[in-house]
Parts: C-alpha cells; sequence; structure tokens
C-alpha cells in the first residue's frame, strides 16, 4: 500500500460523511443541536473507516497460515528438484567427457535421498500436528513425481554410468498419464473422486526409488533385473487402479 494511502482513505470517507449530512440537513436551521448532529455524523464516519481498514491484516493473516509446516517442508523438496538435476547432469556429462567430478555426484546423490527423507517429514508432521490443508494434497503429488520423473529422466540420458534404460521413464511417466486423463474424465463425469493408493502402488513407487539409487550408488550388478521387476510392477499396479476405477464406477451407476 503508498505511504499515507490509509489515512487519505479516512479523510475521504469523512469528508464524504459530512456532506451527505449537509446536504440532507435543512439550512434554515443554526441550533446548537446541529452542531452535535455533524459532530455525531463525523465520528460515525471515521470510526467507520478505521474499522475497515482494520479488517484487511487478518484476510492476509488468515493466507499465512495456509502454509504450515508440513507445507514448508513440501516446498523445500519442490526446491530441490531443480538442485538435484543440475548435479546430475553436470556429473553424466563429465562422464562422456571422461572428467568425472566426483562433487557433482555427491552433491546428487545427497540432495536425492535428502529429498526423500523429506517425502516422510511431511506426512508425519501432517498426520502427528493436523496440518492436512488443501494445499498440502495439491503441492505434494507435485513434488512426489517432479522428484522421480526429473530423476529417471536425467539418469538415463546424461551419461551415468551404469545409467537407467530409457523405457523405465517412459513406461512409469506413460502409467501416471493415462492414470491422469482416466482420473480427470470420472471426475467430469460424477464429480468428486477419491484414489486410494494401493499396496502394489505403494511397492512400485519403492523399486522406482530402489532403482534410482542402485544408479546414484553406482552399482552396476543386477540394475537390468531390478528396472525389469520395476517396470512389471508399475504397469500392474497401473492396470490395479484401471480395475479399481471400474469398480467404483459400475458400484456408483447402481447407486
Amino acid at each position: 500500500m503508498i505511504p499515507g494511502a490509509a489515512d487519505r482513505r479516512v479523510h475521504t470517507t469523512a469528508f464524504h460523511g459530512i456532506v451527505a449530512y449537509r446536504g440532507s440537513e435543512p439550512r434554515t436551521t443554526a441550533s446548537p443541536n446541529n452542531g452535535l448532529s455533524q459532530i455525531s455524523a463525523i465520528g460515525h464516519s471515521l470510526l467507520h473507516s478505521i474499522d475497515s481498514r482494520d479488517h484487511f491484516p487478518a484476510i492476509s493473516s488468515l493466507d499465512c497460515c495456509l502454509m504450515t509446516l508440513a507445507n514448508k517442508i513440501t516446498v523445500t523438496r519442490i526446491c530441490l528438484i531443480p538442485i538435484f538435476v543440475w548435479s546430475a547432469w553436470s556429473y553424466g556429462s563429465s562422464v562422456l567427457h571422461s572428467t568425472p567430478v566426483e562433487g557433482f555426484h555427491v552433491l546428487a546423490t545427497v540432495t536425492f535421498c535428502f529429498a526423500v527423507i523429506t517425502d516422510g517429514m511431511d506426512g508425519f508432521v501432517a498426520r502427528r500436528w493436523n496440518q492436512r490443508s488443501r494445499l498440502g494434497s495439491i503441492l505434494d503429488p507435485i513434488a512426489d513425481k517432479g522428484l522421480m520423473f526429473a530423476a529417471m529422466i536425467t539418469l538415463s540420458s546424461s551419461g551415468w554410468r551404469p545409467s537407467l534404460p530409457w523405457f523405465f521413464p517412459g513406461i512409469v511417466i506413460g502409467r501416471d498419464l493415462l492414470l491422469g486423463v482416466g482420473f480427470l474424465t470420472l471426475s467430469k463425469l460424477r464429480g468428486r473422486v477419491e484414489v486410494r493408493p494401493s499396496w502394489i502402488g505403494k511397492t512400485a513407487t519403492v523399486l522406482q526409488m530402489i532403482c534410482i539409487l542402485w544408479v546414484l550408488l553406482r552399482i552396476p550388478a543386477g540394475l537390468i533385473w531390478l528396472v525389469t521387476l520395476a517396470s512389471l510392477v508399475t504397469i500392474v499396479s497401473g492396470f490395479g487402479y484401471f480395475v479399481a476405477g471400474l469398480r467404483r464406477e459400475r458400484t456408483s451407476g447402481r447407486r
């Protein structure tokens, strides 16, 4: 707000109150009661203006309450994504030029591990201190999928040795895109749709994280078998969510 704008608004409102009162009073009478009435009108206008002005901070404080500790942790995880991508890509490029820079490797590994830890922290804080919010339900999937997609794409195309095969991020991202389209379609047809994570979906996510850590720790043995297993479980989990959605659709249709 421009300095002095609130005071000018108070004076302007008071002035309009005076003008409105003077325009409605009879001008032929000049008794002491008229002076008291004018003072009362001015005081009422000032109090109304100040009272209206004092309500503005309450709105901003309400908005600030939405940024809970759990949401701050989630935002921190989102901010870690570009740091991880930059360090991981820089290390991969240095490997391609036969001059690997270990500092980039360490930074990428530590950043990803810390981001995974914050994934569990924000959920614990939200449940423990009852900080579930609409903003958190939007930010958390963005942070989770953003980190996983960025890690898979970077580790499959930036020159890491060993690296993730190209089909792995294609399967994971393709499954989530199809599920997203199906979710939006059902939401448009039926309104609000509740999606409950399944145990096989959680297993797929854990296997995906293990594959990423396998590459970050540069363990070549067994990587292709681990990626194959994670890909199969990811595909099966996608069919599981699809079947669950059809069952809910049929159940709601019968009702």
